[in-house]
């Protein structure tokens, strides 16, 4: 059952082969933390797994084109994003991170990451070589300074290489759904502390005292006189 801490949640689908799992996270996305669940993918995603088959897990269709559409969302890109009390990219390749963290936005998921007000969460996931290049993580640091969040990549078997090494594996569902929570419960905070805490709690004593207040106020008050109604 899903938890009302997020109603709409925004899955963005980049080209890394972890991309062919993602069935896995839908479900356990829709299962246990989202009521509605809506997904871009990039082209090169839409190519490893068919948007029709992802959409057997949605309530809607899958966005990968800027011009898609649907009965609810004509402009994918500010509607989707406006939508998502969450947005969470998974995987994320060294494509989408570069567009990210140098605010491209040539494709609809990298337009939609540009778009979205709050924090994005990324879960990286490529090849070992690839996560270790400078530029890479040169980006994830600009991403984590521009408020964004990174999931550190879980180790796996490199598809290329054959070898055990840590960059390969997006984190486990369990894993991104536990994250999720964490940034949704961080922003909440965020947004109504300030209110909630505009004025400090009273003990029990100065409540007291204003009752009291209250009610000598009410007794001073001189009571209210009918006017003397005036002669025909």
């Amino acid at each position: 059952m899903s938890s009302s801490l997020c109603d709409n949640l925004l899955v963005g689908v980049s080209g890394g082969i972890q991309c062919v799992n993602l069935h896995n996270y839908l479900f356990h996305f829709r299962t246990v933390l989202a009521r509605q669940v809506k997904v871009i993918m990039t082209p090169s995603a839409a190519k490893m797994v068919s948007p029709a088959v992802l959409e057997l897990y949605l309530d809607d269709r899958v966005f990968v084109d800027f011009w898609d559409r649907s009965t609810e969302v004509k402009t994918p890109h500010i509607q989707l994003t406006r939508w998502a009390d969450l947005f969470v990219v998974i995987p994320a390749c060294a494509d989408i991170i570069s567009k990210a963290a140098n605010g491209i936005a040539d494709n609809l998921l990298a337009a939609a990451i540009v778009s979205y007000p709050g924090p994005v969460i990324f879960a990286p996931s490529m090849n070992p070589s690839m996560w270790r290049s400078p530029a890479v993580q040169r980006n994830l640091r600009t991403l984590t300074t521009d408020g964004h969040y990174v999931i550190p990549p879980a180790p796996g078997v490199a598809v290329g290489s054959g070898e055990w090494e840590t960059g390969m594996a997006a984190p486990t569902p369990e894993e991104v759904v536990r994250h999720l929570r964490h940034v949704r419960m961080r922003r909440l905070k965020e947004e109504y502390w300030d209110e909630a805490t505009r004025e400090k709690p009273k003990t029990p004593f100065q409540r007291k005292l204003e009752r009291l207040q209250l009610m000598t106020e009410a007794a001073a008050e001189p009571p209210l006189v009918n006017p003397t109604p005036t002669p025909p």
